[in-house]
């Protein structure tokens, strides 16, 4: 039979009364009406369970795997099945690949009314005019029993049918015994088995015989079935989306913190991730149904949340992404369903609880003045909590779910009221929005003319020849290459404003560096660091800052947070050392997943003007970095560096507006960090490296006694000031030097490079930057 016909069913004999009318198969061609966005694929003979899942998929079927020759919804994904079901590419091909499953197709998340027809016979007159009217899809299930299979409608925007069959009767007993023995109704958590899926019968098979667009279920279809009210049945993506819409904005911002919190914590004591997101998302969902805050924002930042808990701990064939919608969807329908407190109750609930009784009317026409916290004071007492044995009788138990949501909302009393830190929580995670659209511009105003563009301020060094102001830069190599030895020196030279070996440094500036890979080492290579460049350790401080964490660029805390630092310090590079570390949860071969990390950089980025410098690792080649390369195109300037047997190069592969492939030589300079700079530290835990210009520094021995004695005071008693030179004068002659000898050396030692004065021209005070030779202990 043709793909482009429907089969519809009529009696032979054109009379209700008839008990003996024989029932054949009519041949129609489809007309045109208007559809929703589903539709059936064609399936062809030789496409296996996922070529024919990713069609379905893209045909806005949300799909889920069955084991061969069942027809059990949760054969694979289980009890939780309905939450799973998806459309995702990614999350399908990891379901069906390799695997010899069926392909179902979920209903009611999908968007559709299924009628599984298994008396051809008994089809209810409306179903029968609908087939007729409509043409729509028909997936035949049994090929000796023309008209048994599944008649596919699709529910308009807002539209939830649930499984039973209502008031469509058997044709011929609407006004008699009123029987349904026609079939059943899939919708909501409705599924049915589809081609190329073996069927669990011998007799059986799924053959389409219809295919195309879905169109919607006609009115006196739907009027004859029951609203859905299942609450174990998640909500279409529609309705999803139709509900963020609706339920933006909101009166008591400072609210949301609360359940972010609570989610935060249960999982940080253990608690179970998925219980985690199931309440916090159905508390977030009966919030922002009352208008107390912005559903988008909630809800994505809830969604970062648990993408970053679990990352933090995979779980391998789950999918956390697929997870959380499945989850919201469901949420979402809970708060629609019988027994639920209006939103206008549960609204005065809540604030109630919070803030105690509205006040009563005033007798004027003025409104009565809305409720908010109380200022805190010192005499300002708690209000009644579950916690409170004296006003545990104060305290209203809710009936739509008992106990989770009361004792989920004492934590937030007492983050709100005793110490009044949801409030700044909640203007942390709401500083920015994630789609960065909130109180921007109109593009007309945002677009330059000539003019406009002369008057951007031109792209100014952060390193000469190395990094720009106020752009996003990467530094990629291989591992074991000393990529963080000589990060951590380019951000000690911006910190201080000196010289990155040969490369200016115009102006010095606050620097963050993110030790991601953890902070073990870093106190003794920026200590080696001032030693061996003689900057006073005690300079560093409001120009330094280290994190000893990830900053999670796909979690909207992370991001929020490291935003406000670098604008509040006024940072002038921020360092993420490693970009695999600070992107946990996303993946990373996927230019839209790294799309994400990238957008987040850069508002870290635009916060300040800060150069934000991500640290990766590339293959042992070092010739291209690891991943997606959607980084490279992103970035202003990408560095490549290679490095091995303490010598390092960096090659400029790209500046957007300066010269490039050119090439810097380094060497990593073993340093001991002097003992008062680390008391109680041994000589093992004070050796690091430093990273200098051009090649390994030898230490030379000086030629004259005099000059070796002044090389050896400078070395081992100079502090970071320097020393004066009567009193290098002075040492030299206590240990056998001559007075006129002491000043040659003096002059010979600065001639060379070897002493650099950190004083003035008429009151000098000299250091060394050169490190001490192991054997200094043995010079005379």
């Amino acid at each position: 039979m043709g793909k482009n016909t429907m089969t519809v069913f009529e009696p032979d004999i054109k009379h209700d009364d008839a008990p003996d009318a024989v029932i054949t198969a009519k041949v129609l061609p489809f007309p045109r009406q208007q559809t929703s966005g589903l539709s059936v694929p064609v399936i062809e003979a030789d496409d296996d369970a996922m070529t024919a899942a990713l069609k379905y998929a893209a045909a806005n079927w949300r799909v889920i795997p069955v084991r061969r020759s069942t027809k059990h919804p949760g054969s694979v994904l289980g009890e939780g099945w309905q939450y799973q079901s998806s459309s995702d590419p990614a999350v399908i091909a990891a379901w069906f690949a390799g695997c010899d499953y069926g392909v179902g197709l979920h209903a009611g998340a999908s968007g559709a009314v299924i009628f599984d027809i298994d008396k051809p016979e008994l089809l209810p007159e409306p179903l029968r005019q609908a087939a007729e009217e409509y043409a729509p899809p028909f997936q035949s299930t049994r090929p000796g029993q023309p008209g048994r299979g599944h008649l596919i409608f699709a529910l308009r925007p807002g539209q939830a049918l649930g499984n039973s069959r209502g008031r469509l009767y058997d044709a011929g007993t609407e006004l008699t015994t009123k029987s349904h023995a026609w079939g059943e109704v899939r919708g909501l958590n409705g599924f049915i088995v589809a081609e190329p899926s073996v069927h669990a019968d011998a007799d059986g098979a799924y053959d389409w015989q219809g295919i195309g667009a879905v169109p919607y279920v006609p009115d006196y279809v739907s009027e004859l079935l029951p609203l859905g009210r299942d609450r174990d049945a998640p909500v279409t993506e529609a309705a999803v989306e139709a509900f963020l819409a609706e339920h933006s904005g909101g009166t008591h911002a400072h609210l949301m913190a609360a359940p972010l919190e609570r989610f935060t914590r249960e999982v940080a004591d253990g608690g179970s991730r998925h219980e985690a997101l199931v309440a916090t998302a159905c508390w977030i969902a009966r919030d922002v149904r009352a208008g107390l805050y912005d559903a988008p924002t909630a809800f994505s930042t809830l969604e970062s949340l648990f993408l970053d808990a679990m990352a933090a701990m995979p779980t391998p064939g789950r999918h956390p992404a697929n997870e959380f919608q499945g989850v919201l969807a469901w949420a979402v329908a809970q708060v629609a369903a019988p027994g639920e407190p209006t939103p206008a109750q549960h609204r005065e609930a809540v604030l109630t609880r919070l803030y105690g009784p509205a006040p009563e009317p005033p007798t004027d026409p003025e409104p009565p003045p809305p409720r908010e916290p109380p200022e805190p004071t010192p005499n300002t007492p708690a209000p009644a909590t579950a916690d409170d044995p004296e006003q545990e009788h104060d305290v209203v138990e809710s009936e739509s779910s008992p106990g989770v949501i009361e004792r989920a909302y004492d934590a937030m009393v007492r983050e709100e009221v005793r110490r009044q830190s949801a409030r700044e929580d909640a203007a942390r995670i709401l500083a920015e929005r994630q789609d960065g659209t909130e109180g921007r511009k109109h593009l007309r105003e945002r677009a330059l003319s000539i003019a406009g563009l002369r008057s951007l301020p031109p792209t100014t060094p952060l390193i000469d020849g190395l990094l720009a102001r106020d752009t996003l830069a990467q530094l990629s190599g291989p591992p074991g290459s000393y990529k963080s030895f000589v990060a951590l020196a380019m951000a000690l030279s911006v910190a201080t404003g000196r010289r990155f070996e040969e490369h200016d440094v115009p102006a010095a500036g606050p620097v963050v560096y993110v030790a991601a890979e953890g902070s073990s080492g870093m106190l003794a290579r920026a200590l080696a660091w001032c030693h061996l460049n003689g900057v006073d350790p005690d300079a560093l401080d409001g120009q330094f800052y280290v994190v000893p964490e990830p900053v999670q660029l796909n979690g909207a805390v992370d991001v929020t947070e490291a935003v406000e630092f670098a604008a509040e310090i006024g940072a002038a590079l921020v360092v993420l050392d490693t970009r695999h570390r600070c992107t946990l949860g996303l993946e990373e071969n996927s230019s839209s997943e790294q799309g994400r990390a990238i957008h987040s950089a850069e508002r870290i980025q635009r916060a300040s003007g800060a150069t934000v410098l991500v640290i990766h690792h590339s293959g042992r080649t070092g010739e291209h970095g690891r991943g997606s390369n959607a980084w490279d195109g992103a970035v202003w300037s990408e560095l490549r560096l290679t490095g091995a047997d303490l010598r390092v190069k960096i090659t400029c592969e790209k500046h957007k507006d300066w010269p490039d492939a050119c090439q810097h030589t380094f060497a990593m300079q073993p340093t001991v960090v002097p003992a008062e700079l680390m008391p109680g530290a041994s000589e093992q835990q004070r050796s690091t490296l430093v990273t200098v210009q051009g090649t390994l520094w030898t230490a030379p021995r000086a030629e004259t006694k005099n000059a070796r004695i002044v090389q050896k005071i400078v070395w081992t008693m100079a502090t970071p000031a320097g020393l004066a030179p009567g009193v290098i004068r002075d040492l030299a002659m206590e240990q056998g030097g001559s007075r006129s000898g002491a000043y040659e050396a003096l002059n010979s030692l600065v001639t060379s490079g070897f002493l650099r004065n950190v004083g003035t021209d008429k009151a000098p005070r000299y250091v060394t930057d050169r490190p001490a030779p192991s054997d200094l202990a043995d010079w005379s």
